[in-house]
């Protein structure tokens, strides 16, 4: 039953960021059911092994190496959501995966994927609830006006010009949550201030569009 649903993912989520493609399902393949994905690509046809699924795509124009990197993160963020089903301690420790919209995970897992290939993974995505935040934002008014906004995830890799911030003793999650407090949206409208969320994900402090880029 998890073997046939997770067919059916893999079919939805490559249908859904490439509609063009015409999709095939060739079977299962021998071997365990989370192997890594395996990827053929032949210009114009992608032949991929999923969580034992045989699949390929095919379109008239050549796949790109940034959508082959794309095929990729979709097969690692469901690869980790198969694991957790099977594996009943992880599902205690990162349930959270199975949160918000699959698309969002995979875009998440495009910019970094840390997050569903390591197996001993036990914090948050900070990206996917970042975009989530994004999209609740972008769907809702405030004072009958439609809110903007945006924020600055710092990287995982040294800044040489801006030092990690400190994290407050008080200071919130950059998540979903934020979301229903009323004043949050008054905190920066993505145009002229922006949030800054650290390493782990926390806000950090709001910043100026135009000082942030200046070297420090």
């Amino acid at each position: 039953m998890i073997d046939g649903l997770y067919e059916k993912l893999i079919e939805e989520g490559l249908r859904y960021f490439f509609p063009s493609a015409k999709f095939e399902s060739h079977g299962r393949a021998s071997g365990s059911a989370v192997e890594p994905i395996a990827l053929e690509a032949e210009l114009t046809i992608v032949n991929m092994t999923l969580l034992g699924v045989r699949c390929s795509l095919r379109r008239d124009e050549p796949f790109s190496d940034a959508e082959l990197r794309l095929l990729a993160s979709i097969g690692a963020v469901l690869g980790a959501r198969y694991r957790m089903i099977t594996d009943t301690d992880r599902v205690e420790q990162r349930f959270e995966l199975f949160r918000g919209l699959p698309e969002d995970r995979y875009v998440s897992a495009y910019i970094d994927v840390a997050p569903y290939n390591d197996p001993i993974w036990k914090g948050p995505d900070r990206l996917e609830d970042a975009i989530e935040v994004l999209r609740t934002t972008s769907l809702s008014t405030y004072e009958n006006r439609h809110i903007s906004t945006g924020a600055i995830l710092f990287g995982r890799m040294p800044d040489p010009c801006h030092e990690l911030p400190a994290k407050a003793a008080s200071a919130l999650r950059y998540s979903p949550g934020l979301t229903s407090i009323r004043s949050f949206y008054r905190l920066c409208d993505g145009l002229q201030t922006l949030a800054l969320v650290d390493q782990n994900g926390f806000l950090a402090e709001i910043v100026d569009v135009e000082k942030w880029p200046r070297v420090r």
